[in-house]
């Protein structure tokens, strides 16, 4: 810093006599030490165009304030650490107690003899040790503080303008969401439905940089692939009424019970996951 400084300045604001006045060399002085700063500042913003330019991205960029640079440069020293934060709290979901398995231990099925059944073997886990609850609920709310603080360095140093872009403002509505679904999973004895495992994807999806062309690619094709979705839909529910006046009783049971039913079997036969299971109850009735 100084030492460039001095060197920048050099002997082009020093008196080169005697009886250069020493305010005049001040007052150069100082107008030179104004045009590094400010040639310092160009060319970090024109580093950040260039790197946008490379990655193909249009990004907001830090504002020309101490406080804002520096938030900026803690945001990017802490880049790696976030990273491994973000992965953990959504490797986190795999260690948790299943919803399912608490849901049947509060209303266990009459006449089972399981007492837990997120420990029974009639549900094998893999040897995956759960986390307890208090361990759940301190890994949450330092996953989340960090993700935040983070949110909130990046706001010092673009201000406002952070907010403007959607894939920011969309981490933010997420983080805000996060934290509202620790904060009613932990108050309530046991949470009956969380956010947290899809609240968790989208943090990830949103913090990595390579997966933001992917998402406007899937969202350019979207009014593309409109219309044909539109399409199976009209055939699918057209073909399921259909079906449910016209099969038989065991076919109707079994897989055309009702409009839903009906095309829900229809969307899984579009996979051939189920067929020919959906067409042998009425082909066994009328073989020939």
């Amino acid at each position: 810093g100084n030492e460039s400084l001095i060197q920048l300045v050099g002997e082009k604001g020093r008196p080169s006599t005697p009886t250069s006045s020493t305010a005049t060399w001040a007052h150069a002085r100082m107008h030179t030490t104004t045009e590094y700063f400010h040639d310092k500042d160009s060319i970090r913003q024109a580093s950040h165009y260039i790197e946008d330019a490379m990655f193909g991205l249009s990004r907001v960029h830090p504002q020309n304030t101490p406080t804002a640079q520096w938030a900026h440069r803690l945001h990017l020293q802490g880049y790696y650490v976030l990273l491994l934060v973000v992965w953990a709290y959504v490797i986190l979901t795999f260690f948790e107690n299943p919803l399912w398995c608490i849901r049947k231990n509060t209303h266990p099925t009459p006449g089972s003899t399981v007492t837990d059944y997120c420990k029974s073997q009639l549900y094998p886990v893999f040897g995956i040790p759960y986390i307890p609850r208090w361990g759940d609920f301190a890994c949450e709310v330092v996953c989340i503080l960090i993700i935040a603080a983070d949110c909130w360095l990046q706001y010092l140093a673009k201000g406002n303008n952070y907010l403007k872009q959607k894939l920011n403002l969309a981490l933010v509505i997420a983080v805000a969401v996060a934290v509202i679904d620790i904060i009613y999973a932990y108050v309530t004895p046991w949470s009956w439905f969380r956010l947290a495992p899809y609240v968790r994807i989208v943090i990830l999806a949103l913090k990595r940089v390579e997966l933001h062309r992917q998402i406007q690619v899937i969202y350019r094709i979207l009014p593309e692939f409109a219309s044909m979705a539109f399409l199976m839909f009209c055939f699918v529910t057209i073909y399921a009424w259909f079906g449910i006046l016209m099969f038989s009783d065991a076919e109707q049971l079994t897989y055309f019970p009702n409009l839903f039913e009906a095309m829900w079997s229809l969307l899984v036969l579009l996979t051939t996951a189920n067929y020919p299971d959906v067409m042998m109850p009425v082909y066994q009735d009328y073989r020939w």
